[in-house]
């Protein structure tokens, strides 16, 4: 079977359903062989990097409307809350996220949504701000992927707000369930789709692959730490508790410039 054949036949709602049936936890969103242990501290970083990034992008967000795509465990929802936003509408693809989700967040609307389709059950134009973060790159389909961010600009008011990540490869290369597209490609889908990016910020440098690095220590560190850090749970705290601050501190004084794995990109939606 090639390799478009494979991904025409892979089903993301299934590989993550059955993922987060196994176990409902960071480590199951994340990077699943490295445990738990490490995947927080990993997510603590993501949680410092949007923190900052929405602060500056959503200006009154006790009165914004905001929609956080692929939820999974609600970890951008309890975000958004700690920056005051009440009008919160969670989603998920898959079943197992969208009923936990319902229960652990009574005061949020939880849709069950593939932003890949074309028919979704949200109305457009309704919110000020949209998360999708760490979701992008797992749509193996080109066509879907680039209705996903047409989709995305329709559900924002003009001057709506888009926070994603992305891996910015110059040179796209593919796996079975994620699709690490290059720079242009993305650039352009999203100009196509009337939406422009105003800011960017460095997801991380040490705690991920440097897919977008030729440094040879920064992979070979990498290689270093998944080894070690699968050993054991405490191991991974341990790794994840010394690496944080040096990430912490990377990311930024990086602000504003290209990371060596993932880009967390502010976009907003053209005025009409």
């Amino acid at each position: 079977m090639s390799e478009r054949e494979i991904e025409r036949n892979f089903d993301p709602a299934d590989y993550w359903q059955r993922r987060l049936s196994a176990e409902y936890s960071l480590g199951s969103v994340g990077w699943s062989t490295l445990g738990t242990s490490f995947n927080r501290w990993a997510y603590a970083i993501r949680g410092r990097v949007f923190t900052r990034a929405a602060r500056a992008a959503v200006s009154a967000p006790e009165r914004a409307s905001v929609l956080d795509v692929g939820s999974g465990t609600g970890f951008y929802l309890d975000l958004w809350q700690q920056l005051g936003v009440s009008r919160i509408t969670g989603s998920d693809l898959t079943p197992v996220a969208v009923e936990r989700l319902a229960r652990l967040y009574p005061t949020a609307t939880i849709q069950k949504v593939d932003i890949g389709d074309a028919d979704l059950p949200l109305s457009a134009g309704a919110f000020d701000a949209i998360s999708i973060m760490d979701v992008l790159y797992h749509i193996v389909d080109d066509d879907r992927y680039a209705q996903a961010l047409a989709s995305l600009a329709r559900l924002l008011k003009p001057d709506g707000v888009l926070l994603l990540t992305e891996n910015l490869l110059s040179q796209q290369t593919r796996a079975v369930h994620q699709i690490f597209r290059s720079r242009e490609w993305i650039l352009s889908t999203l100009r196509e789709a009337g939406l422009v990016v105003v800011d960017q910020h460095p997801a991380f440098f040490l705690m991920n692959t440097p897919v977008n690095s030729n440094s040879r220590l920064l992979h070979r560190s990498w290689e270093v730490v998944t080894k070690l850090v699968g050993r054991h749970e405490t191991i991974g705290w341990t790794i994840g508790a010394a690496l944080f601050p040096i990430e912490l501190g990377l990311t930024r004084l990086a602000a504003g410039r290209h990371s060596p794995s993932s880009t967390l990109l502010v976009c907003r939606r053209r005025s009409e």
